[in-house]
C-alpha cells in the first residue's frame, strides 16, 4: 500500500469512527475516536514489525481477541491476511462489516470470551491481545487458549499498560495522574470513591 493510499484509508477510517459515535464525517475525532485511530497506528507499527522479524502478513490468519472497535485488526489486514476480530461486547460489528468489505478487508467479526475461544487448534499465525491482561481474573487460562490456537512457529503480541507511563500521563481506565502509585487494592475504590470515575469494566 502506498503512502497516498494509506492517507486515504486513515481518512476513511476517521470518517467510519466519526459515523459510530453519529457525528458528522469530517468532524475532528472525539476522545474515543482518537483512542480507536491511535490503535490503528499502534496496529500498523506491530504489523510492520512482525513482517521485518518474522513472516510475510499476505495468506496468514491473524486473531485480535478483545480487539473492540478492531483499530489493530483494520492495520493487520492491509497487509493481506485473514483477521478475526472477537470481543464480549458487540462494538457495532454489523457497521464494521460493510465497512471492511468497501475496503476489501477480509476481516470477520464475532463475539467470544478470550478464554474460550471458538477457533481450532493450531489455526492462527498471529494472536494479538492488547491492554486486555488487566481485564481478566487469572492469565493461565487465557495463556492456555493462545497455545492452543497459535500455530507452531506463531506470534503472539500481549501488552498491558506500562505504570511509569500510567504515573505521569493518567491511569489509562479512570484517566487520574498519580493513582498508579498507590496499592492495587486502593487505586479502584479512591478513583470511585474521591474522584467519582468509574470504568464499567473489571480491572
Amino acid at each position: 500500500m502506498t503512502a497516498i493510499e494509506l492517507d486515504t484509508f486513515r481518512s476513511s477510517l476517521v470518517r467510519y469512527f466519526n459515523e459510530l459515535e453519529d457525528r458528522p464525517a469530517s468532524a475532528e475525532l472525539s476522545p474515543a475516536g482518537n483512542w480507536r485511530m491511535s490503535c490503528f497506528e499502534n496496529g500498523l507499527s506491530l504489523a510492520e514489525m512482525i513482517e521485518s522479524k518474522y513472516f510475510a502478513l499476505e495468506g496468514k490468519t491473524v486473531y485480535d481477541t478483545a480487539g473492540a472497535w478492531g483499530g489493530h485488526a483494520y492495520a493487520f489486514a492491509l497487509h493481506g491476511p485473514k483477521c478475526y476480530i472477537s470481543d464480549l461486547i458487540d462494538h457495532k460489528y454489523a457497521s464494521l462489516l460493510p465497512f471492511v468489505r468497501s475496503h476489501d478487508l477480509d476481516v470477520h467479526p464475532f463475539l467470544a470470551d478470550c478464554l474460550k475461544i471458538p477457533l481450532p487448534a493450531e489455526s492462527c499465525d498471529v494472536v494479538i491481545g492488547l491492554e486486555l491482561v488487566e481485564h481478566i481474573p487469572a492469565v493461565e487460562p487465557f495463556a492456555a487458549e493462545i497455545a492452543r490456537v497459535l500455530k507452531p512457529g506463531g506470534v503472539c503480541i500481549i501488552s498491558t499498560p506500562a505504570k511509569l507511563k500510567s504515573v505521569y500521563e493518567g491511569e489509562p481506565h479512570y484517566g487520574i495522574k498519580g493513582l498508579a502509585l498507590l496499592p492495587f487494592r486502593l487505586q479502584g475504590p479512591i478513583a470511585r470513591g474521591i474522584f467519582r470515575k468509574e470504568y464499567p469494566y473489571p480491572i
